[in-house]
C-alpha cells in the first residue's frame, strides 16, 4: 500500500538576508525518496526549481534573491510514485542598505572670542578638514 508521503507543514525560512534566505523543512514520517525545494519571486511568472545535494537533506540556503523583493516557497517530495507538496511560505528579502563609500565630515572645532569692550564675535577655527 502506497502512503502519500507527509511533508510537515513545517516548513521554515529563516536568515532571511538581502540576497539570500535559509529554507529548512522535516519529510515527516515516511520514507521520501525525492525533495525539490520549489520557490518564486513575486514579479515572475515561473516558479524555481532546486534539487537539494542529498535527499537526507533538509535545509538549503538560496542565494541570489533580489533586496526587498517578496518570495514564496514550499518543498515537493515523492515517495514511490506519490506526490506531495509542502504549506507555501512567503517572505521578504532584507532591502538595500544604502552605503556611503566616502563621508566627508568637518572637524573644525571654532574657539569664541569676545571684546569687552563692544561684544562682538569672533571664530577662530582650530583644527583639519577630513
Amino acid at each position: 500500500m502506497c502512503v502519500d508521503p507527509e511533508i510537515a507543514s513545517a516548513i521554515n525560512v529563516t536568515d532571511i538576508e538581502q540576497k539570500r534566505v535559509t529554507v529548512s523543512w522535516s519529510n515527516g514520517q515516511t520514507q521520501v525518496v525525492n525533495s525539490t525545494l520549489v520557490y518564486y519571486k513575486a514579479t515572475d511568472a515561473e516558479w524555481t526549481s532546486v534539487s537539494p545535494a542529498s535527499q537526507s537533506t533538509t535545509t538549503h540556503i538560496v542565494p541570489g534573491l533580489e533586496p526587498g523583493t517578496e518570495y514564496q516557497f514550499y518543498v515537493k517530495t515523492t515517495s514511490y510514485g506519490k506526490a506531495s507538496k509542502s504549506n507555501i511560505v512567503t517572505i521578504t528579502t532584507g532591502k538595500r542598505l544604502l552605503r556611503y563609500d566616502s563621508i566627508r565630515y568637518d572637524t573644525r572645532c571654532y574657539f569664541n572670542m569676545r571684546s569687552k569692550a563692544n561684544m562682538s564675535q569672533l571664530n577662530l577655527p582650530h583644527g583639519t578638514d577630513n
